[in-house]
C-alpha cells in the first residue's frame, strides 16, 4: 500500500527531526559543553523531561514506525510488536508488553527450555534477566569502545523488582504504586 508507506516514512521523518531537537536544543545545552566537569543534581534534574521525551520518541520510531514499515514492505501479517507497557503495575508486565518480538524470543529459546531443565521460574527469570544484563552491556559497549557494566547492572537489578512490585501489587493493591 504505497499510501500508507508514504505516510509511515513522512512520520519517520518527523519523529527522527524531534529526536534531533531535543538532543541537541535540550540534552546537549543540559549536558553543557565545558563549564564545570561532572553531573551534577541541577544537571540530572534538565535532563529528565527531554530524555523521557527522547525515549517515548524513540519507541515510536523504531517499535511503531519502523517495524510497521518493515512488516508492510515484507508483508508480514502479525503487526503486534508491544502491548500497554505504560499500563504496568509490576515490573514483570512491562517486560512483558514493552517488546514483544524479544519477550517471545526469550520465552521460546532461554526460559522455557530451562524450565524443561528442572529449574524453578525465580532461576528461570534471573537467568533471562542476566542474558539480557550481557545483551544490554554488549549493546552499549561496542558503539562506546568501553565497557562500563552500567547497562549490566540495571538491567540486572530489576531482576528483584519482580518480586518486590509483584508483592506490592498484590498487598497494597494500588495501581500507583506499581
Amino acid at each position: 500500500r504505497a499510501r500508507y508507506l508514504v505516510t509511515i516514512v513522512g512520520r519517520l521523518v518527523v519523529v527522527a527531526g524531534l529526536i534531533l531537537f531535543f538532543v541537541e536544543q535540550h540534552i546537549g545545552k543540559a549536558l553543557g559543553h565545558g563549564g564545570e566537569p561532572g553531573i551534577t543534581m541541577e544537571r540530572l534534574l534538565l535532563l529528565s523531561i527531554p530524555n523521557t521525551y527522547v525515549w517515548l520518541l524513540g519507541f515510536y520510531w523504531f517499535f511503531h514506525l519502523w517495524l510497521n514499515l518493515c512488516a508492510e514492505l515484507t508483508r508480514f501479517g502479525d503487526r503486534l510488536f508491544y502491548k500497554e507497557w505504560w499500563n504496568a503495575r509490576t515490573i514483570e508486565t512491562y517486560w512483558r508488553h514493552w517488546n514483544l518480538p524479544v519477550h517471545h524470543w526469550m520465552l521460546r529459546h532461554l526460559y522455557y527450555p530451562t524450565l524443561r531443565l528442572g529449574v524453578s521460574k525465580a532461576v528461570a527469570t534471573g537467568i533471562v534477566f542476566f542474558f539480557s544484563a550481557v545483551l544490554h552491556e554488549v549493546i552499549i559497549s561496542v558503539p562506546f569502545r568501553h565497557i562500563s557494566g552500567h547497562a549490566f547492572a540495571g538491567m540486572l537489578s530489576q531482576a528483584p523488582l519482580v518480586f518486590i512490585t509483584k508483592w506490592l501489587d498484590k498487598y497494597f493493591d494500588n495501581p500507583l504504586l506499581g
